[in-house]
C-alpha cells in the first residue's frame, strides 16, 4: 500500500458550559482534534491524531516527515518510525516533534490495517475482546460537587472513576473522602494530582488516600522529577500511576527504573505513536508494571489505545473520557462507547472504526494536504 499524500486538519467544537479543568489545566471552552491522515492507494485513507500544537504539528510533517514516508509502503510501518525517529532525535527526547511522529504513525497503522484487512490488535499478535475502562474525570470543584459527579458516573454503571486534586492538601483530602463516601467499594477510585504537589505534600496525601482505599495516585510530583517520584513511591504502599507527558522507550525506562512507577500512562498520540507505546508496554509488562494508556480527550488515540490494550499482557485499564465530546459523537457515532465500564474491542481493520467524514469536514476549522511536487503539479494542471 504505497502512501500518496499526506493531510492535517484541526477540528474544533466550542463547549457551553466549559469543561472543567485541573489544578494543571483550567477549564476548556471547547473540544478540539488534531487529525493527521495518510492516503493510500486506491482512496484508502489511514487516520491519526497528535497531541500537539495545529501550525506546529503541519510544518513539521510538511518538512520533516512527509520526505521519509510519502511513496513509501505502509506496511513497512516500524520501519519507517525508526527513519522518522532518525530524522527528528537531534531535537531532543520529546515534545512536540515526537508528537507529530505520533499522529502519523497511528494513521500509518491504521491503513496498514485496512491494506492487510485486519485489525491493529490482531497484527499487534494478539486478541484481548474487552477492555475494562475508567470514568475520568471528576474535575476539581467543592467536595460537595465533585461527590455528585462520583455519585452520576456510579448510576450510569461506571466501576470505576478518577478524580482531580492538587490545589490544597487539606481541600483535596476532603474532597476525595466526599467522594469515597458517596461510591462505596467495589467501585474503584484513582486520585490524579497533575503534577500540582511537591514530594512531601504528596507522600503526607498519598498515606491519607491509602486510607481512604484508593486505587493509585497519580503524578503526584512534577513530569521529569524522577527522584521526587521514586521518593513518593518508597514511602507509599499506594500504587504510583504518571508517564501521559513522557516520550519514548527511553523515556519510561527512566520512569521505571528512576521513578519506581507501578502504572504505565502513555499517551499514543505523544510519546511516539501505537509503534513506541508497543514497546513501552512489553517493557513494563518485563520489569512487572501495569499498563493503563491516557485517552484524555481522545478519538483516534483513544481507538489505538484500546487495540494496543487488546493485545498488551500487562494491560490493567483504559481511560475512557466520560463527558460529552462532540466532535467524538459526530466522528464515530455510537462507535467505542462502552457498557458498564469495558469496552468491546473493535474488529474491523485498522484502528477498527468506521469515520463520518462529512462531519469532519463540517467541524474542520484548518486543513493542510501534502503531497509529493509531481502530484501536486498534475493537481494544479
Amino acid at each position: 500500500m504505497r502512501i500518496e499524500a499526506l493531510e492535517v486538519r484541526h477540528l474544533k467544537v466550542p463547549l457551553a458550559p466549559p469543561l472543567g479543568g485541573s489544578a494543571a489545566r483550567p477549564a476548556q471552552p471547547f473540544r478540539g482534534l488534531l487529525v493527521i491522515a495518510a492516503h493510500g492507494e486506491g482512496g484508502c485513507i489511514g487516520y491519526g491524531e497528535s497531541y500537539g500544537t495545529p501550525a506546529s504539528v503541519a510544518a513539521i510533517v510538511e518538512e520533516v516527515l512527509a520526505p521519509v514516508v510519502l511513496g513509501r509502503d505502509a506496511l513497512d510501518v516500524e520501519v519507517l518510525w525508526h527513519e522518522m525517529y532518525r530524522k527528528i532525535g537531534y531535537h531532543g527526547p520529546g515534545g512536540i516533534m515526537l508528537e507529530a511522529l505520533s499522529g502519523l504513525d497511528l494513521a500509518l497503522w491504521d491503513l496498514k490495517g485496512k491494506a492487510l484487512n485486519a485489525p491493529a490488535s490482531v497484527l499487534l499478535g494478539g486478541y484481548r475482546p474487552r477492555i475494562e475502562v475508567y470514568a475520568a474525570s471528576i474535575y476539581l470543584d467543592q467536595p460537595a460537587a465533585m461527590a455528585e459527579q462520583a455519585r452520576r458516573f456510579a448510576e450510569l454503571g461506571w466501576p470505576a472513576m478518577k478524580l482531580k486534586v492538587g490545589e490544597d492538601a487539606e481541600r483535596d483530602l476532603a474532597a476525595v473522602a466526599a467522594v469515597r463516601s458517596a461510591v462505596s467499594p467495589p467501585i474503584k477510585v484513582m486520585v490524579d494530582a497533575n503534577g500540582a504537589y511537591d514530594r512531601r505534600t504528596a507522600i503526607r496525601v498519598g498515606r491519607q488516600l491509602d486510607k481512604l482505599g484508593i486505587a493509585w495516585l497519580e503524578e503526584p510530583v512534577a513530569t521529569q522529577d524522577f527522584e521526587g517520584y521514586a521518593r513518593v513511591a518508597e514511602a507509599l504502599d499506594l500504587p504510583i500511576a504518571g508517564g501521559e507527558g513522557h516520550y519514548t522507550r527511553w523515556g519510561f525506562r527512566d520512569l521505571i527504573q528512576r521513578g519506581q512507577v507501578d502504572v504505565l500512562q502513555p499517551d499514543l498520540t505523544r510519546c511516539g505513536g501505537l509503534s513506541e507505546a508497543r514497546a513501552i508496554a512489553w517493557m513494563g509488562s518485563a520489569h512487572g508494571r501495569s499498563f493503563s494508556p491516557h485517552c484524555w480527550s481522545s478519538v483516534f488515540g483513544l481507538a489505538a489505545a484500546v487495540q494496543l490494550a487488546s493485545a498488551a499482557p500487562n494491560t490493567l485499564n483504559v481511560e475512557y473520557d466520560a463527558h460529552p465530546n462532540p466532535i467524538k459523537e459526530r466522528l464515530l457515532g455510537p462507535q467505542l462507547t462502552p457498557e458498564a465500564g469495558v469496552l468491546d474491542v473493535p474488529t474491523a481493520p485498522g484502528l477498527g472504526i468506521e469515520v463520518d467524514t462529512q462531519a469532519m469536514e463540517q467541524m474542520t476549522v484548518a486543513r493542510k494536504l501534502i503531497a509529493p511536487p509531481s502530484a501536486s503539479r498534475q493537481k494544479t494542471a
